[in-house]
């Protein structure tokens, strides 16, 4: 994985098969796919995928939860970070 600071935005850069954030952990940023694809795994079973343009995570984020699910990149995928003061200027 590969952070890349742009002012007040991250980009984050991964290659086919990376873990982005595993279930449990403790969620403090959103995300939003600019391009790829990524898999949704709950308890390492595969329950859906995501791709360009959607958002995920912000529950963690917003709630103060843990992570729900595990989230790999199936492609090359780079996403933005969004943190909790961004996701609600977003809101």
């Amino acid at each position: 994985m590969k952070k890349i600071k742009f002012g007040e935005t991250t980009k984050i850069l991964l290659i086919e098969d990376e873990t982005l954030f595993k279930q449990g952990e403790t969620g403090d940023k959103a995300y939003m796919i600019i391009s790829g694809r990524m898999s949704v795994l709950v308890d390492n079973i595969k329950v859906g995928s995501m791709s360009d343009g959607e958002v995920f995570g912000e529950l963690a984020l917003l709630l103060n939860q843990k992570r729900s699910a595990t989230i790999v990149s199936i492609t090359p995928t780079e996403l933005i970070e969004i943190d909790k003061n961004g996701l609600e200027q977003i809101i």
